[in-house]
């Protein structure tokens, strides 16, 4: 990291992602957080996303959808997130049975 790249960041450039990502290592932060301190997408999320046709294809989907408004879209988004809570408390409970 140069001292030119760190001064334009403190002049508010948008730093790149992979400088908050040792930004949050090296500091012990939370990667999340900092990504959205600013305004950024998390590189775990952006590669999920990259790396996943279904998930890009049902937001492409609910991108698309005239039908849904923001807060429908909201009501929609938070619908998944507890599907998956549901789903991951599962498969720890079934996992929890295989253990000796």
């Amino acid at each position: 990291m140069s001292t030119a790249y760190l001064s334009d960041i403190e002049r508010g450039k948008m730093p790149s992602d992979r400088f908050i990502g040792v930004l949050a290592n090296f500091y012990e932060l939370n990667e999340d957080e900092l990504f959205k301190l600013w305004g950024k997408t998390p590189m775990l999320a952006k590669d999920e996303i990259n790396n996943n046709p279904t998930l890009q294809k049902t937001l492409r989907e609910i991108s698309r959808n005239a039908k849904l408004t923001d807060a429908k879209k909201e009501e929609l988004y938070d619908e998944i997130y507890k599907t998956y809570v549901r789903f991951a408390q599962k498969l720890e409970q079934e996992n929890e049975g295989r253990e000796p």
